[in-house]
C-alpha cells in the first residue's frame, strides 16, 4: 500500500509540475503576459496550503479509500479539462481547483502510513512516499517536453534539432493525457486499497499481525463527528516548528517547479533541450543522492543494526526533522554548485 502510495505521489507531482514547463507556450498560447502566467501558477498554491486541514479531516472521517480516490479523479480531471482553457480566467480557476484537490494527497499518505506501517518502520514509509513526490517532479519537466515535441513533430520527435521548440499548443493534449492516466490510476487505487489492512483480502493474520506489531486487538476508528482540534494545534510549538521546516523545506522547492524552466528559457533562449537537459541535471543528482543515502542506510542497519525509525523514537521527532533539514540544505548546496559548474552557457550576442 505504501508503494501504491508513492505512485500517487509521483502522479501528484507530475500534475503539478507539468503546467510551469510549459509555462511559455502556455502564456503565448492564451495571450497573456508572464507575470498574469504567474498568477496563474501561484493560484495552485494558496488553494493547496488552505485545503490541508479540511482534506486531512475528511480523509480522516470518511476513509482514504474514497476520499483520495475522489481527489486523485477530481485533480485529473481539472488537470485534463485545463488543456482546454482559453482565458486567463477559466485558466486561474482550473489551477485553483488543481490545488485545492491535490490537498488531500500527502494528509492522506500520512493516514495510509499510521494504518498500514507499524511505527518503527513509518520513517522509511514516509520518505518513500516524499520521494515518489521529488521523483514525480523531477520527470515531470522531461516526460512534458518530450511529449510536446512529439505532438509538434510527430514521428521525427526524436531527431529533431537541438533547437527544435515546441507549438504553443503542443502543451494541450498533454494535460489531456495526463488527466486520463490519473484517472486510470484513481480506479486502481480504490479497486485494490483498504482503509485498514484487516479489511485486505489479500492479508494474511502473520502480515496482520506484523503491522500491529504484535497488538492484534482490532483498531479503533475516531468517531465520524469528531472535529479537529484547532486551538491545541495552534498552540502547539512542535507544530509551529514543523511547519517552518516545511515552509523552509519547500520554499526553494517551490521555485524549481514553478519559475526555473521560465528563467531557464528566458536565460538561454527558447530551445526547448536546453531546458530539458538543465532537469536531467536535476533527475540525474536527484537519482545519485537517494540512492546513496538508501545504501548507505542500508550498509548501516546490515553492519551495526542501526536503524533510522529506532532513532525517530529514540531522539525525538523534533531532532530527527531537524537532522533531515540540514541534510536538505547540504544538498540544495551541492546541486547549486553542479549547476553552475555544468549549465550551458549563454550565447554570445551578434
Amino acid at each position: 500500500m505504501v508503494l501504491l502510495a508513492t505512485l500517487v505521489a509521483v502522479l501528484l507531482y507530475l500534475d503539478r509540475v507539468c503546467l510551469s514547463t510549459a509555462a511559455v507556450p502556455f502564456g503565448q498560447d492564451l495571450k497573456i503576459s508572464s507575470t498574469q502566467v504567474d498568477q496563474v501558477l501561484g493560484a495552485f498554491f494558496w488553494m493547496y496550503a488552505l485545503g490541508q486541514l479540511p482534506a486531512g479531516w475528511l480523509g480522516d472521517r470518511f476513509g482514504a479509500r474514497w476520499m483520495l480516490g475522489s481527489y486523485i479523479i477530481l485533480w485529473s480531471l481539472v488537470t485534463a479539462l485545463m488543456g482546454f482553457a482559453s482565458t486567463l480566467t477559466v485558466a486561474w480557476i482550473l489551477r485553483m481547483a488543481c490545488g485545492l484537490f491535490e490537498a488531500g494527497a500527502y494528509p492522506l499518505a500520512a493516514s495510509i502510513v499510521r494504518r498500514w506501517v507499524p511505527l518503527r518502520s513509518r520513517g522509511k514509509a514516509s520518505a518513500l512516499i516524499a520521494i515518489g513526490g521529488r521523483l514525480g517532479g523531477a520527470v515531470a519537466p522531461v516526460l512534458t517536453i518530450q511529449l510536446m515535441l512529439l505532438w509538434t513533430y510527430g514521428r521525427g520527435w526524436v531527431s529533431a534539432p537541438d533547437d527544435a521548440v515546441a507549438a504553443i499548443t503542443s502543451w494541450r493534449p498533454v494535460m489531456m493525457l495526463y488527466g486520463i492516466v490519473g484517472i486510470v490510476i484513481a480506479i486502481i487505487f480504490m479497486w485494490w486499497f483498504r482503509d485498514w489492512p484487516h479489511l485486505h483480502p489479500a492479508v494474511s493474520e502473520d502480515e496482520l499481525a506484523l503491522i500491529r506489531d504484535g497488538d492484534v486487538a482490532p483498531p479503533v476508528a475516531s468517531k465520524a463527528s469528531e472535529f479537529p482540534p484547532i486551538m491545541a494545534m495552534v498552540s502547539s510549538f512542535p507544530m509551529w516548528m514543523n511547519c517552518f521546516v516545511q515552509f523552509a523545506a519547500n520554499i526553494g522547492w517551490g521555485f524549481l517547479v514553478t519559475k526555473m524552466p521560465q528563467f531557464l528559457q528566458q536565460r538561454y533562449g527558447p530551445t526547448i533541450r536546453n531546458v530539458m537537459a538543465v532537469f536531467w541535471l536535476l533527475l540525474y543528482v536527484f537519482v545519485n543522492v537517494t540512492s546513496i543515502l538508501w545504501l548507505g542506510a542500508i550498509a548501516v542497519h546490515t553492519v551495526t543494526g542501526f536503524n533510522q525509525d529506532y532513532a525517530i523514537v529514540a531522539i525525538g521527532v523534533a531532532l530527527a526533522t531537524a537532522l533531515t533539514s540540514v541534510v536538505a540544505v547540504v544538498l540544495s548546496k551541492v546541486f547549486a554548485r553542479v549547476y553552475r559548474a555544468s549549465a550551458p552557457k549563454p550565447a554570445e550576442p551578434a
